[in-house]
């Protein structure tokens, strides 16, 4: 019985994590992009560099709660199968 409990608790704190996962992909897809521009030394826009720096710093954040919800959830099926 308490495998069972246990195997719940760890899908609950894996969707909360999924969840968190969820709201900064969203935020990223979010991040406002000025127009295409480059200097005259060919390089981007400094708002452009800071506006990649946010989606990365954002998607990064998204990838290690992706992952962390992944783990918890393969933890909690095979704690339910073999209790």
């Amino acid at each position: 019985m308490i495998m069972k409990c246990i195997a719940i608790a760890l899908a609950i704190v894996a969707l909360g994590c999924s969840l968190i996962a969820a709201y900064y992909w969203f935020k990223s897809a979010g991040v406002e992009f000025p127009p295409l521009l480059t200097t005259a030394m060919g390089d981007f826009d400094p708002k452009m560099k800071a506006a990649n720096a946010k989606t990365a710093k954002l998607n990064r954040k998204a990838a290690i709660w992706t992952g962390i919800a992944s783990v918890l959830g393969t933890l909690a099926g095979v704690i339910s199968t073999l209790s």
